[in-house]
């Protein structure tokens, strides 16, 4: 995939609302310089248009996606520490909340804010730093903050309940040595684990390069009018 050219205003000429990205020396006259909603907008416009005959997923379930490889990570991260502390039936909600839900969601939020709107708006000045920054954001909302939270919530219950013995919570040292005991036979699995939220980010934000070029293809027809 090619590189984006780097640009520094986005324009749209007022008559036949066809959106262009282009640096500020190549802007023509007749152009009208748009703000980042104002292109936002137009290129949903155009999604919600395409949706149905171009491949416009990426841009429509994109976050949901990875919001759901990070929700699935965290729940494998919650059954393991919920087994090694011996919680039954236990708080499952309140261990399910910072383990699971809270790492999907702000996967998808920051998956959107930080990579999947800045390529709408043509930001990025390659496509691999599009890429970087969306593995780099589905590895640490996807894996570590789970790998962080599934612990602590999972401690916190288990001294509620009395179903372990575990070192205070403020004795940082020593909950880390029951952290690294509880995953050492999970080596592998938390290697692919953070393998897959890698891939899976890459291969979300290459996609949505993709589905970014044809919405360019689509605005130079001069199809953003409507209908």
């Amino acid at each position: 995939m090619t590189d984006f050219k780097t640009h520094t205003s986005v324009v749209g000429p007022a008559k036949d609302g066809i959106l262009t990205f282009q640096d500020r020396s190549q802007i023509p006259d007749s152009a009208v310089l748009l703000t980042d909603l104002e292109v936002e907008n137009l290129q949903w416009h155009a999604i919600n248009k395409l949706k149905s005959t171009t491949n416009m997923w990426p841009f429509v379930h994109g976050s949901s996606v990875l919001g759901v490889f990070a929700g699935g990570t965290g729940l494998a991260f919650n059954q393991i520490f919920r087994k090694a502390f011996r919680l039954r039936h236990y708080g499952r909600i309140a261990t399910a909340l910072p383990a699971v839900m809270i790492p999907a969601v702000t996967t998808a939020l920051c998956s959107y804010s930080y990579v999947g709107r800045k390529i709408l708006l043509g930001e990025f000045s390659c496509s691999s730093c599009a890429n970087m920054r969306s593995a780099a954001i589905q590895s640490a909302f996807g894996f570590f903050q789970p790998l962080l939270m599934a612990p602590i919530a999972a401690a916190i219950i288990a001294k509620q309940t009395f179903s372990i013995a575990l070192p205070p919570l403020v004795d940082f040292r020593e909950n880390i040595v029951v952290v690294r005991k509880v995953l050492k036979p999970y080596t592998n699995t938390l290697l692919g684990l953070l393998l897959v939220q890698i891939m899976v980010g890459v291969v979300v934000s290459h996609k949505q390069q993709i589905s970014f070029y044809q919405l360019i293809d689509h605005h130079r027809q001069g199809n953003m009018s409507d209908s």
